[in-house]
């Protein structure tokens, strides 16, 4: 492999990884339809563990030994996985899908401020800094129309969503810090299980057993592609990345999605796309480009 391909695949990595989180966003709106909110949430991990665990197996890959390791592995399976997803399903049901994007599109400068305290070998220079909080501007110019609360229910679904970017910068810098040498397939199986533990309980307390639920053909399908493709292949990409890239960097899939999930929404659900999506996307373009090359 060349030095230009070795450069070229982490921004082939991050580019996919956020077209597979992009078609997350996309099959969640679809099946949320038809089936609850946190049974979604688990049902997409109930089915990829299973794989993980097979590729995991097929690999001879065996299960951490000591308190050091496990503590970490629990810490960022209940705040990257369980809380994350029950504060990103929960919020998302009373707030427009442009508000939740620009709300999520902080991530990468949260992770840059506590990267600060915890990863202080992690340097990033100005312009690094600037080319995230553009991105976040190109976000807000994409649903700008979109930046409303017009409840108590959509206020305090604002602040879950604000509550994930603290949940994935923590996330992701609890995996930086103290578990990157553990294999990619071990660290997603291992934390989803962990999420999905919490995840599982809260859904069946709240929407009951899943056979009680609406399972039309489409919800299926969403659930089947938010397993394999936002849970196994997405996970595995973004914890590849996150052993040669700094955390914030890693994060930029943030800034990205909302771009990618616009397009998808045209292309299969025919969802308008206005002059001011296409001035915000080329500012997002433009600041993940000078963010990667800083």
């Amino acid at each position: 492999m060349t030095v230009a391909e070795r450069s070229l695949r982490p921004i082939a990595v991050l580019v996919g990884i956020s077209l597979l989180w992009a078609g997350s966003w996309l099959a969640f709106k679809i099946a949320v339809r038809d089936v609850p909110a946190f049974t979604l949430a688990y049902a997409r991990f109930l089915l990829a563990v299973p794989v993980l665990a097979v590729i995991a197996r097929s690999r001879g890959l065996s299960l951490p030994r000591g308190w050091a390791v496990w503590r970490w592995l629990i810490l960022a399976g209940l705040t990257g996985f369980a809380l994350n997803y029950l504060l990103v399903f929960w919020g998302s049901q009373f707030i427009p899908a442009g508000l939740s994007a620009v709300l999520q599109s902080t991530i990468p400068a949260v992770t840059l401020l506590m990267a600060r305290i915890w990863l202080p070998n992690e340097k990033v220079s100005a312009w690094g800094v600037a080319s995230i909080i553009a991105g976040i501007l190109g976000v807000v110019i994409i649903f700008g129309d979109q930046l409303r609360i017009s409840s108590t229910a959509a206020l305090f679904g604002c602040v879950a969503l604000a509550l994930t970017a603290l949940t994935n910068a923590g996330g992701g810098i609890i995996v930086k810090r103290n578990l990157t040498t553990l294999n990619p397939i071990l660290l997603a199986l291992l934390q989803q299980v962990i999420g999905l533990s919490v995840l599982l309980a809260v859904g069946l307390s709240i929407d009951g057993p899943p056979w009680q639920q609406h399972w039309t053909p489409a919800a299926l399908v969403c659930v089947l592609y938010m397993a394999l493709g936002g849970s196994v292949t997405a996970f595995l990409g973004f914890y590849w990345l996150l052993r040669r890239w700094p955390t914030s960097r890693a994060m930029l899939y943030a800034i990205i999605m909302p771009v990618l999930t616009l397009s998808l929404g045209w292309l299969f659900l025919g969802e308008q796309i206005t002059p001011l999506t296409l001035v915000g996307s080329a500012v997002v373009l433009v600041s993940v480009v000078l963010a990667i090359r800083q």
